[in-house]
């Protein structure tokens, strides 16, 4: 699996009673862009309305260093050397998103995260994020259960997924493409898993089971 930054727009009631149009992001552990769509939607706090998810995108943090005593989120990047199969040295670089009041608590709990690390390391950068919250896988959903997420194929105008059930739609292409697809509701929705380029955002409106 990997992390997914995602960014979604919705409808949604303040403390005054004003509908107002907010923009949140969250980071999301998801095994492909289909599902990390899905879980950003169905993550949404409550009261949120007609929620549009704007952007998915691969993220370059690695790992999360969760503490759960605030909501502030902050990206460290540091380094390291390593050698290579030819004994060459490399500096590699790596991200975390560590949960932190301020740069000197993230700074802290870098550290400590860090101190079993068998190379010398340095820290260098740490920089306060939007992101209000990270979101971990959640339990597999059975297809009785609403969602499933399979491997697809679209050739023509026929999307066929790896149990051989066909969904027909509007689009048709030349050749084949294959990636992930959430089937939702009897609908799919088809993403190019290779470079997270959702085929069609139209895909999951029209089709009806062929």
């Amino acid at each position: 699996m990997s992390y997914f930054e995602t960014k979604i727009k919705c409808l949604r009631q303040n403390e005054n009673g004003l509908i107002k149009a907010v923009t949140e992001e969250r980071l999301i552990k998801a095994d492909g862009f289909a599902v990390a769509e899905h879980e950003a939607t169905v993550n949404a706090p409550a009261g949120s309305n007609e929620i549009q998810v704007v952007s998915i995108k691969r993220s370059n943090v690695c790992e999360v260093v969760a503490v759960g005593d605030t909501e502030l989120w902050h990206r460290v990047k540091f380094t390291y050397s390593d050698t290579d199969d030819g004994e060459k040295e490399r500096k590699v670089t790596k991200y975390l998103l560590v949960n932190a009041n301020d740069v000197p608590e993230a700074d802290d709990r870098t550290k400590k995260h860090l101190e079993t690390m068998l190379v010398p390391y340095e820290i260098v950068s740490i920089q306060l994020t939007k992101i209000l919250e990270v979101i971990k896988p959640s339990k597999k959903v059975e297809p009785d259960g609403g969602r499933e997420v399979v491997e697809a194929e679209l050739h023509g105008n026929t999307i066929t997924t790896q149990d051989g059930r066909k969904f027909k739609t509007f689009h048709r292409i030349h050749g084949h493409t294959f990636g992930k697809a959430v089937i939702v509701d009897g609908k799919i929705t088809l993403f190019d898993d290779g470079d997270g380029i959702e085929l069609s955002s139209e895909i999951g409106d029209f089709p009806t089971e062929a």
